[in-house]
C-alpha cells in the first residue's frame, strides 16, 4: 500500500496509518480483492492505536468472507469497506487480514484501495 495526495496521513509501517493532524470525524471507504485458496475464511479487521502503534485494542469494523471458488485458477474474497471513525491526532489505524481456515498465503490484489476523508 502507498499513501498518495494526502497532507493529514503518513504510513509509519506497510497497512498502517498515522493520522498527523486533523482530530475529528473520518469516512473509512475501501475495497479489496483478496486472493486466497478456495472456500477459505477470511477475516479483514480494521483496528485503532492510540499509543503509537504499541497496542491495537480497538477494533474499528470487522469484516469475514469465505475465497470464492471461481473457475480458473483466481479464487477471490471481496471486501468492501465503508465506516465512520473518531480520530485523534497521532492516531493510527492498521489493516488485519487473517486466513481463519488453513496457513495458506494471502495476497491483496493490484487496484486494492483503503481511502481516509475527513468529514
Amino acid at each position: 500500500f502507498t499513501v498518495e495526495t494526502s497532507s493529514h496521513l503518513d504510513m509509519p509501517a506497510n497497512g498502517e496509518f498515522r493520522l498527523l493532524s486533523g482530530n475529528g470525524t473520518y469516512q473509512l471507504l475501501g475495497d479489496f480483492v483478496i486472493d486466497g485458496s478456495s472456500n477459505d475464511v477470511i477475516d479483514m479487521r480494521v483496528t485503532k492505536s492510540t499509543d503509537g502503534g504499541t497496542t491495537w485494542p480497538t477494533e474499528i469494523t470487522h469484516i469475514r468472507r469465505q475465497v470464492n471458488s471461481l473457475v480458473g485458477g483466481r479464487d477471490v474474497a471481496f471486501f468492501p469497506v465503508n465506516f465512520i471513525a473518531t480520530l485523534q491526532e497521532d492516531d493510527r489505524v492498521r489493516l488485519e487480514i487473517e486466513n481463519t481456515t488453513s496457513t495458506s498465503n494471502l495476497t491483496a490484489e493490484l487496484d486494492s484501495y483503503f481511502i481516509v476523508t475527513a468529514l
